[in-house]
Parts: C-alpha cells; sequence; structure tokens
C-alpha cells in the first residue's frame, strides 16, 4: 500500500475547513477571559463551556480509540 499524498491533503483540507475552522469560530465566541479581564473568570461557567465545547470537537473527529 502506497501513500497518497493527493488523498491525504484532501482528507485533512476537509477536516480543516469542515471542522476545524467552524469549531475555533464558535470557540473564540466564548467570552471565556483571563482572569486579569474576567474577575468570575473562575466561577462563572465559561471556562468549563470552552472545555465542554473542545470536548465536544474532538469526540465528533470519531478518531478510534481517541479519549479525553
Amino acid at each position: 500500500m502506497s501513500f497518497d499524498k493527493e488523498k491525504a491533503f484532501e482528507y485533512m483540507s476537509n477536516i480543516f475547513w469542515g471542522s476545524y475552522i467552524p469549531s475555533l469560530s464558535e470557540f473564540v465566541a466564548i467570552p471565556n477571559t483571563s482572569r486579569l479581564y474576567d474577575p468570575e473568570w473562575n466561577t462563572n461557567g465559561l471556562l468549563e463551556q470552552a472545555a465542554r465545547h473542545v470536548e465536544k470537537w474532538i469526540h465528533e473527529l470519531g478518531i478510534k480509540g481517541l479519549k479525553t
């Protein structure tokens, strides 16, 4: 079996533009700022919301054996 560079590029491009960029756009929309800008950063739930978003994206990738 040989490595097909074109198929690999197409696969990664589809993940990047179809999954990564949209998810990243949603992630940065969560106003989860640092403690320097938000005194309630550790109690307002935004940190947990951001973490759940990343976890959901990872699970949606469907990579066999991947755990969070």
